[in-house]
């Protein structure tokens, strides 16, 4: 996946980013920043397509405090189609990356 940021400016509210599958069938969407903080929280409405997903990532400390721990939350209407591990790894890195950009 290819992640490309079209609005100026830092990471923040409001925030658009188009994104690109670039494996297997090849899909455009946009993710629109709903919620930001810092080195926290980062929540986008993904459009692609009819799809609508709402992804929420949360960033917190472990409990011994030696690390850190992301909880992830996606809601995705139900679809016949199997999801694809592989693609969702992808997203869930290039999340992790966004934040870590930005840390």
């Amino acid at each position: 996946m290819e992640l490309e940021q079209i609005t100026p400016g830092p990471l923040a509210f409001g925030t658009q980013i188009k994104r690109r599958h670039l494996t297997g069938e090849r899909t455009e969407g946009t993710m629109q920043v709903t919620a930001f903080e810092k080195g926290r929280v980062m929540a986008v409405a993904i459009h692609e397509g009819q799809l609508r997903i709402h992804s929420q990532t949360v960033v917190g400390s472990m409990f011994d405090g030696m690390g850190s721990m992301i909880t992830i939350s996606i809601d995705v209407p139900f679809s016949e189609d199997k999801v694809d591990p592989q693609m969702l790894e992808q997203s869930l890195n290039n999340i992790k990356s966004l934040i870590e950009t930005e840390a």
